[in-house]
């Protein structure tokens, strides 16, 4: 059985010509590896690459312009932040499950979609 989901309306703006907003899913990473400013690019590229070859295993496409990343000093370790625009916070949600089941040195994931409460994924 499926649950169902509140479906909500953007408020709409009268007289003005300002464009739609996109929707964005906000994607922490935290990791067991050091925060590090020497080492940190070569952990963005293994997350990366990793990311890459488990979404292209998955089939699951994205769009890398469309995708924000920051690293991120969260309590002395490693992690990154991932703003992804125009996503579909259902199957980004799937994908980080995936991605933490899948990777160890991943310790916390956390999903922010719009207004809706976070998503932690221990």
């Amino acid at each position: 059985p499926t649950t169902p989901t509140p479906i909500t309306t953007p408020p709409t703006t009268t007289g003005g010509s300002r464009k739609r907003e996109v929707e964005s899913v906000e994607v922490t990473v935290l990791t067991k590896m050091n925060y590090d400013p020497e080492m940190n690019d070569s952990h963005m590229q293994e997350l990366s690459a990793m990311f890459s070859d488990y979404a292209e295993n998955s089939g699951i496409t994205f769009n890398e312009d469309l995708v924000d990343e920051t690293v991120k000093n969260e309590d002395g370790k490693f992690a990154v932040v991932y703003t992804v625009l125009g996503a579909d916070c259902g199957v980004v949600d799937k994908f980080a499950r995936g991605a933490k089941s899948n990777f160890n040195f991943i310790t916390r994931i956390k999903v922010k979609c719009g207004g809706q409460p976070e998503i932690v994924i221990n």
